[in-house]
């Protein structure tokens, strides 16, 4: 973290010196980015003594309303922040230099999962603030669409819904998503300003678990949402199964390769493990909609546990991919067996409101010899070669080999777009060193937003990670948001916007423009890193 510290005051000094050696006044918007772009940068990098100089600076600059700064007014305006960064690092500062930041993997998968829909943005600001700060991930949004997109895409663990939306109502989406809370057990909660208690029965009736009226009173929310979240976390430890397909659940994995991995060491006795994926499954959703797609999931499930063998194990790994534990099985044996299922299931015809179609699956398969290794050194193969086989034109079954998966690493385009050089180079770093060991990352940095809407790097239908600045000279975020989402197949776009604690109108346009998540500036830098492994995992799906 240090050197990203003395990289903000090399920046600030030199721009400093630019002005204050200059003959021409600065204009006003010159000074105020510079002002607040420094106000949200040091706080991250954990310069707090620069934070609290340049948050006073943007409250003179608020009341302060001239349009052009001489040079003997800057040096007056700037006299406390040049003393400042003329001095060495403190050694609180030298402290936070020190504290490991690449922590957010393990918290990403640990911390459970809200979704908030409501139809008013400022309250969804609130009830994300007051969520997070209990330490959970919250995605809030105002489109019904993206609430069930989020649903079936996000395996949340609780949903929070107002019960008046536009273009739609609560009762509506609670419905739609009906079968899906109850299958994985998702607690859900209607939030509404109706008292009547035939509102609330109603509620009740359509399989809400708990209901209250606004206005919300935040810390009886914050212990009933956390009762709830306890109560999915015993019932995820205790159940093995995913109640949606009927596969083992992932906690069982762990089990069954802990006997395999026992049995290889008594009997050497190899066995393989195969990752399977449905081809084009987003396409099924995105057709013929997401019960459909249920529908395709439980189906697939369901043919595989009929056609294994008594012994092999299925587990939903995760969305639409699975895993198959196949004793005393080599992996060409085991090729076998799944290319016969591929035969048969591909024949398989389902029914939707646009008539019948197919689907096929891909697999990756790799031969455990050494029961030691961690299960996610194997799972880590199969999903390589399951990558290749995606790369060979699906609906294929490839084997794990050093030489073949060289070049089977699934691809991350990521976008950093930011005026500041500092949280450019910081948030690339931790892309490339955080996801470059897995997979194949092609990252670009733009320092505004027409350079990046102008670069043809990003067209095309690859799913793009995108984090965004609010506040750029010339075209803002905002406006790139628009222009994203406007574009064909905008929501291949996931983003994640980065804005001033006093741009609540930004954040407010920002959801109702459909961003995936929103950081606010001073923000701390594992929360950006918790946000971007969830958008990472979904962006490398399939």
């Amino acid at each position: 973290m240090q050197k990203y510290q003395e990289h903000l005051l090399k920046s600030v000094r030199d721009q400093l010196d630019e002005w204050l050696d200059g003959a021409t006044p600065v204009p006003r918007e010159q000074v105020y980015r510079l002002v607040h772009s420094i106000k949200g940068t040091s706080a991250t990098v954990g310069l707090n003594v620069l934070h609290e100089i340049a948050a006073s600076l943007l409250d003179t600059l608020e009341t302060d309303l001239r349009q052009e700064w001489d040079k003997s007014d800057l040096r007056g305006l700037f006299y406390e922040m040049a003393v400042s960064i003329s001095a060495p690092l403190s050694s609180e500062d030298a402290a936070d230099a020190a504290a490991p930041i690449y922590t957010a993997a393990e918290e990403s998968a640990d911390r459970p999962l809200v979704v908030v829909l409501d139809n008013d943005p400022a309250l969804l600001m609130t009830l994300k603030d007051e969520l997070e700060e209990q330490g959970w991930i919250v995605l809030a949004t105002v489109d019904p669409k993206k609430a069930v997109t989020y649903m079936h895409e996000q395996y949340p663990d609780c949903f929070i819904t107002d019960l008046h939306l536009p273009e739609t109502d609560g009762f509506q989406v609670i419905e739609t998503l009906l079968e899906k809370v109850r299958k994985q057990l998702i607690p859900t909660t209607v939030i509404s300003d109706d008292t009547a208690r035939e509102t609330r029965l109603a509620v009740y009736r359509m399989g809400a678990d708990d209901f209250m009226n606004k206005p919300l009173d935040l810390e009886e929310l914050v212990i009933r949402i956390g009762r709830q979240l306890e109560r999915k976390k015993w019932l995820d430890n205790v159940l093995f199964i995913d109640e949606l397909t009927g596969a083992y659940n992932r906690k069982y994995m762990s089990d069954a390769y802990a006997r395999l991995s026992s049995e290889l060491g008594r009997s050497r006795e190899a066995f393989s493990i195969a990752v399977l994926d449905l081809d084009f499954f987003k396409h099924v959703n995105d057709t013929y909609g997401h019960l459909v797609g249920d529908a395709v999931l439980a189906g697939f499930a369901g043919f595989i546990r009929s056609h294994k063998r008594v012994s092999d194990v299925l587990v939903r790994y995760g969305g639409e991919e699975f895993v198959l534990l196949l004793p005393g099985t080599g992996a060409e044996e085991a090729k076998l067996l799944l290319e016969r299922m591929l035969g048969q299931f591909s024949r398989l015809r389902f029914d939707s409101h646009l008539g019948p179609f197919s689907v096929t699956f891909s697999g990756g398969v790799v031969q455990v010899f050494e029961g030691r290794e961690p299960l996610e050194v194997w799972i880590k193969k199969a999903d390589q070669a399951l990558y290749q086989a995606k790369n060979n034109g699906r609906s294929r079954i490839e084997l794990a080999s050093e030489a073949a998966l060289v070049n089977a690493k699934k691809k991350l385009k990521a976008a950093i777009v930011d005026d500041d050089a500092v949280i450019r180079e910081m948030v690339a770093e931790y892309l490339i060193s955080r996801f470059e060991p897995e997979l194949d990352v092609d990252l670009r940095t733009f320092r505004d937003g027409e350079t990046f809407l102008d670069d043809n790097w990003h067209s095309g239908s690859d799913p793009v990670l995108v984090i965004l600045d609010g506040i750029m000279p010339g075209i803002d975020g905002i406006d790139v948001l628009q222009q994203l989402r406007a574009a064909p197949l905008g929501e291949r776009y996931m983003i994640i916007m980065l804005t001033g604690r006093k741009g609540e109108q930004n954040i407010v346009k920002a959801l109702q423009l459909g961003a995936d998540d929103y950081v606010t500036k001073p923000f701390s830098f594992r929360e950006l890193e918790v946000r971007i492994e969830r958008l990472v995992r979904r962006s490398v799906q399939g």
